[in-house]
């Protein structure tokens, strides 16, 4: 839980620390620069990533606290492989096509809780 330890570090003015986790950690800091930059452009570049920081981060906490693993080999296996059956069956029906969002999104929250369930 790096958000923890990190705001721990900042509220006990250690440096040396900051810096030794920032040098530690160039790939991530760049390649959370560049979703930032693709995803919400320049406009507010700073402040974007520090928000989309703070978000992994914590998305990263609430997995660990509650034990829920969003990206495990298992999850994203019956995540993936339930998406593309069901998605295929809504896209090529008459009845729920314009639904595809909705059913999309539930069969995400669901594969998650049934991968943790297995």
């Amino acid at each position: 839980m790096y958000i923890v330890e990190f705001f721990a570090q900042i509220a006990s003015f250690n440096f040396g620390w900051i810096i030794a986790f920032v040098q530690e950690h160039l790939f991530w800091l760049f390649a959370f620069a560049l979703v930032t930059h693709v995803i919400f452009g320049e406009k507010n570049f700073v402040r974007n990533f520090l928000v989309f920081v703070v978000a992994m981060w914590l998305w990263d906490a609430w997995g660990y606290l509650s034990g829920v693993a969003l990206f495990g080999a298992k999850t994203l296996t019956i995540y993936y492989i339930t998406k593309i059956g069901l998605l295929a069956f809504v896209e090529n029906s008459e009845r729920w096509k314009d639904r595809f969002v909705v059913i999309s999104s539930i069969q995400g929250v669901a594969a998650i809780f049934i991968a943790q369930l297995i």
